[in-house]
């Protein structure tokens, strides 16, 4: 996970979504654990493999979790514009989980 995104392209759909998954997992453990900062890096980076691959499904719960995040340290804003990105998309999320996002 230490190479930038765009040099993992190689590897294929679904290595890049594995590799996305597990950066999102890092990201939530990094801010359970408190290391606000870190977990906002995993998350750009969860988010940048997403999005190389086409996974929407693991790049929108990367953007809540990083509402969660920005909310946490105080920054309303870019919670909300998280959320907002997480809730658009070509399919509407799930009821219960769109309903998470509201609030």
């Amino acid at each position: 996970l230490s190479a930038a995104p765009a040099a993992l392209r190689g590897l294929g759909p679904d290595r890049l979504a594995a590799l996305a998954e597990l950066a999102e997992v890092i990201g939530w453990i990094l801010f359970d654990a408190g290391r606000y900062r870190r977990a906002h890096r995993m998350n750009a980076r969860a988010l940048a493999l997403a999005d190389l691959c086409g996974d929407r499904w693991t790049a929108r719960l990367t953007l809540l979790n990083h509402s969660m995040l920005t909310t946490h340290t105080g920054r309303p804003r870019a919670a909300l514009a998280a959320a907002a990105r997480a809730a658009a998309g070509p399919r509407p999320l799930p009821a219960r989980v769109a309903g998470l996002v509201l609030i």
